[in-house]
């Protein structure tokens, strides 16, 4: 399943996917998975781009200059991460609709031959965390691992999956994310 189909499908089922129903949370969500499925080769279309570039030209050309993204923007302009959520929705169909998301612009080639094992991302997320998450906090960081197991999880025998889990629901939101590297380690020599 490509992105915009997996954003059509959270649209349907938002608690399926989400833990707080937010934008930030979904955008980390829906990256996590394009990494993988970006990673694994399957996909090159850069999609949240797309949408962001269109929403600044279509809706709100006030943030022609800026370099945030379209969750971002849509949080500035509602205050309220779920209505930002219902916000992007709204947008999403009009986005869809539109010549941008046929632009070749937003096809990206593979930077790597080797595709990244779980251990890889993490090691990658350690040495440089603002490449994955725009946020440091809880629900973002949630929302990175559960897109990232979604599209991983039937290649590399669920261990992101087992870890999201173990993690997520082993200690409280603060932990998990003030000690989250500390907690890998230790996931990863839990049968050692």
């Amino acid at each position: 399943m490509i992105t915009k189909q997996l954003i059509n499908k959270i649209r349907e089922n938002k608690s399926d996917y989400l833990f707080s129903l937010g934008i930030n949370e979904f955008d980390h969500f829906v990256r996590g998975y394009f990494y993988a499925r970006y990673d694994m080769k399957k996909e090159t279309f850069d999609i949240l781009r797309a949408f962001r570039d269109w929403l600044i030209r279509e809706k709100h050309p006030e943030f022609d200059k800026s370099t945030i993204g379209y969750a971002n923007i849509l949080l500035l302009i509602t205050q309220n991460e779920q209505a930002a959520l219902t916000l992007f929705f709204e947008l999403w169909d009009e986005f869809q609709s539109s010549q941008e998301y046929l632009n070749p612009y937003y096809h990206i080639s593979s930077c790597h031959s080797k595709s990244m094992t779980t251990k890889d991302f993490i090691n990658s997320l350690r040495r440089r965390p603002g490449v994955f998450l725009f946020f440091d906090d809880y629900y973002s960081l949630r929302g990175l691992f559960d897109g990232y197991c979604y599209a991983k999880e039937k290649i590399e025998g669920n261990i992101m999956v087992e870890f999201s889990k173990w993690l997520f629901y082993s200690g409280g939101k603060n932990s998990s994310i003030d000690n989250f590297y500390m907690l890998w380690d230790k996931f990863m020599c839990r049968n050692s």
